[in-house]
């Protein structure tokens, strides 16, 4: 029994691409199927000839070259002496189901991984806390001149870590960060120095930019992973070495020239950063697609397909829009177009440093299972006037407040703790001393993405790794939010202590 086609119908031609005339009398393995899914086939074959008939979905592809999948039934025809004569092949396409499906069980293993993401980002954040806190400390103490540059490399790297483990966290449980104000031209030079000491030898990078300003409103972390997936690109186009250059420009937009990228931008003044590399370039067939999800032309197990599809939903988050020239022999130009902010802009953004508030004697007590965070925010709070009492656990803060709840001013809790979380902490601290102020910690996010059905009400919540700053105006705004309410006007403070003796002494 030979593999040639006797006869293709309408929907085959719609399927395929070929009419009858071109596909009949063709060898049907040669026609549909690629080299390395020719096996299947036979296979198919066999269990037909063997049983009569056969299912199941096999792989072929369609005149433009596209892979296709289909649901195919094989059955077997014999002739008038029950002799095999041909075999018949019906094929309902199911390339689009097979794609839903992939992208579904691609979603779930996404969904899985951000449980297991979270609970890591949680351990690095905490790790994190007391290196970030302790910075603070150490730049109060009489230390050499030259220390001065090793703290700001450790503080550098610590927020960095940081920032990458809040982009984590944000992207497990699909929340939003914050805009701040970016300097594109810091992102280059860092990036620069990453190829230099990452990239093999035989790539060339080129940074050029010219003055200023380069700042743009944006997320700082998510802009560096776009950077970042443009460089690997141009990196693996290039598998014989070649050049990177990346550099920065200025170009005002109007709406003729964002019509056809992005017709909902605002024109006005753009800053354009362009990666290109000498490599091997894009067929002008497959530009479209570079930017669809899970497309790409790497080979299997050296790309998701995700990299430049999640860069431009990340550029449109900003505002912006990414575009791609290339030609094959000479290389690829990627160019992501970010709006210039105005001058008020710029300046709501970028917040004055305020002053640290000093603390009159209040007495803060600390709950948290790590002991080294317990060390540092004691010393920290120490330092600036307050009166610390540490539990390291919630059984113990109950314990301590049912003794000493006449001297505690406010307690501040981590959330996620061993045998009593902070939810239920705060529950029975709050049955011995009803409506003590309390702020909640964490190394995940707010107490609702932890658990949305047990949402702690705190006075405020601090996500960790914190810096001193961040602890001391925080504590201060809610200590001088509880004065307000309880007096109905700002005045002094009064440590909780020092009342409850004042107290005693009118009672004499």
């Amino acid at each position: 029994m030979n593999s040639r086609i006797t006869y293709w119908n309408q929907g085959a031609e719609r399927l395929y691409g070929w009419t009858s005339g071109e596909a009949v009398g063709k060898q049907v393995q040669e026609l549909l199927f690629p080299a390395n899914s020719q096996g299947s086939l036979a296979d198919a074959a066999r269990a037909a000839d063997q049983k009569g008939e056969w299912s199941g979905e096999l792989v072929q592809r369609a005149r433009d070259g596209r892979s296709i999948t289909v649901q195919a039934r094989l059955t077997l025809i014999r002739d008038e002496r029950d002799r095999p004569k041909s075999l018949l092949m019906i094929n309902t396409d199911v390339t689009e189901r097979k794609q839903l499906e992939e992208q579904f069980l691609r979603a779930q293993r996404l969904e899985s991984l951000g449980v297991l993401v979270s609970g890591i980002a949680h351990d690095l954040n905490n790790a994190l806390a007391p290196v970030i806190m302790g910075l603070h400390i150490l730049r109060a103490q009489d230390l050499p001149p030259e220390s001065d540059k090793l703290l700001q490399m450790i503080e550098t790297s610590a927020r960095r870590g940081a920032d990458m483990v809040k982009q984590v966290l944000t992207f497990a449980r699909g929340g939003e960060s914050r805009k701040a104000m970016v300097n594109l031209d810091v992102l280059v030079r860092e990036m620069s120095r990453i190829i230099a000491d990452v990239f093999p030898r035989n790539i060339k990078c080129r940074v050029q930019s010219g003055p200023g300003p380069w700042q743009v409103a944006g997320i700082a972390t998510q802009l560096h992973q776009v950077l970042m997936n443009l460089c690997v690109n141009a990196r693996d186009a290039m598998p014989q070495g070649g050049t990177l250059s990346i550099s920065l420009s200025h170009v005002h937009l109007d709406a003729a020239r964002l019509a056809p990228h992005a017709p909902e931008a605002a024109p006005g003044n753009y800053v354009c950063l362009s990666v290109a590399d000498t490599g091997a370039g894009i067929p002008q067939g497959l530009i479209e697609k570079v930017f669809e999800p899970f497309f790409t032309t790497k080979e299997p197990g050296r790309g998701t397909g995700l990299g430049l599809s999640t860069s431009r939903n990340i550029i449109r988050n900003h505002g912006g829009f990414i575009t791609v020239h290339s030609e094959v022999g000479r290389g690829s130009v990627f160019r992501i177009y970010l709006p210039l902010p105005g001058p008020e802009a710029a300046g709501g953004l970028a917040a004055p440093p305020r002053q640290l508030p000093v603390g009159n004697g209040e007495c803060v007590l600390v709950i948290d299972d790590e002991e080294v965070v317990l060390a540092i925010m004691r010393s920290t709070l120490e330092n600036y006037g307050y009166t610390v009492l540490t539990a390291p656990g919630g059984a113990e803060a109950v314990a301590c407040l049912a003794q000493r709840g006449s001297e505690v001013d406010v307690v501040i809790t981590d959330l996620v703790m061993p045998f009593m979380d902070g939810h239920d902490t705060v529950m029975a601290l709050r049955k011995i001393v009803p409506g003590i102020p309390v702020i909640t910690v964490s190394g995940f996010g707010d107490s609702e993405a932890i658990d949305p059905g047990r949402i702690v009400d705190a006075d405020a919540f601090i996500q960790k790794p914190f810096t001193a700053e961040t602890l001391l105006h925080t504590l201060n705004e809610v200590l001088e939010r509880k004065v307000r309410t309880r007096t109905g006007s700002l005045r002094k403070r009064t440590p909780a202590s020092r009342r409850a003796r004042n107290g005693r002494h009118q009672g004499r």
